[in-house]
């Protein structure tokens, strides 16, 4: 049984990183692990630098998209030891451009847009505490108050 907060909660949890690379592919051309993915069409693909070994789980197809410039960005493929392939392409013919260093949302707000925690624990079938617990210590968390930011080093953290 899930315990509802009150509405006055706000998250206190957010899980980002940054576009590491952009892919122009071709037809025919394939990304991640085994060529699961194959482009069907001219893509622009997003590689985001968190992966199973970041706590991202394998199965993170069922987590279907992240955030990027405020819009759903769908995961293809599979999920790497440290990276995952992002379908940026309806981004890109929207907005005009994307840069390596934008910020990708996994968890959390970006502009109106929202990914909660709960929401992905209903599409991976299980709780929200699990959702975050599976987070791995090798991602750094950042403490935020007010305007001031303290990295966390404690890895129990």
């Amino acid at each position: 049984e899930e315990t509802r907060l009150p509405e006055s909660f706000q998250p206190a949890l957010q899980w980002k990183a940054q576009i590491a690379h952009l892919l122009h592919i071709q037809p025919g051309d394939s990304v991640s692990y085994g060529q699961e993915f194959v482009a069907k069409q001219p893509m622009t693909v997003a590689v985001m630098p968190v992966g199973y070994a970041d706590g991202f789980p394998r199965t993170a197809h069922n987590w279907q998209n992240v955030l990027i410039a405020g819009q759903a960005a769908p995961i293809i493929g599979r999920i790497c030891m440290d990276q995952t392939m992002v379908n940026v392409t309806h981004i890109v013919m929207n907005s005009g451009s994307l840069t390596q260093g934008d910020e990708i949302v996994l968890i959390g707000r970006q502009g109106t847009a929202e990914i909660s925690v709960d929401e992905i624990a209903k599409r991976l079938q299980t709780n929200n505490y699990d959702v975050v617990s599976r987070i791995l210590s090798r991602t750094p968390r950042i403490f935020v108050k007010g305007a001031n930011s303290l990295p966390l080093c404690h890895t129990q953290l």
